[in-house]
């Protein structure tokens, strides 16, 4: 027989850890891009939308979404990126972010390039990579640049 009494300290810990969870854990930007496209290796895919997450004051991820004529599914580049510039990318209040009035400029340490079939099924497995590079971004353009360990040349630009 399991004694009920057993669990409620697991369950009380995992309540307070889950209520522990940084605000900076939800601060996150989806835009749509006025001009956007997006490259492997010079092979061009025009994209659509972006949307950048910041985990805390020196990360922020970006990811670049668009469309694949071959498959007719989704491609989502992403890059990882640490700050360079000694301020965060997005100004958040009360979840509501918006990007900063200044240009921010990021190390590129990551990202990877996954193809989506027309069901959202990826077509290949995750394939995040190390990464060196650069992102720039300011109130209306993005712009990343990376190369993997393996060569592969990653580039988006986006108009906002």
């Amino acid at each position: 027989m399991v004694d009920r009494c057993r669990s409620w300290p697991l369950a009380l810990i995992a309540l307070a850890l889950g209520t522990m969870t940084s605000a900076k854990a939800l601060d996150r930007l989806e835009l749509e891009a006025v001009k956007c496209s997006m490259e492997r290796n010079g092979s061009e895919v025009p994209c659509h939308r972006l949307v950048f997450r910041q985990s805390d004051d020196h990360a922020l991820r970006i990811r670049i979404m668009g469309s694949s004529t071959a498959t007719a599914g989704e491609i989502r580049l992403t890059f990882v990126s640490r700050e360079a510039t000694n301020s965060a990318a997005l100004h958040c209040n009360n979840q509501s972010c918006r990007l900063k009035e200044t240009i921010w400029t990021g190390r590129v340490n990551s990202g990877s390039w996954i193809a989506f079939d027309q069901r959202g099924l990826p077509e290949n497995p995750s394939n995040a990579e190390l990464m060196t590079g650069e992102c720039q971004i300011s109130k209306k353009q993005v712009i990343c640049d990376g190369q993997t360990t393996d060569g592969d040349v990653l580039h988006a630009e986006a108009r906002l």
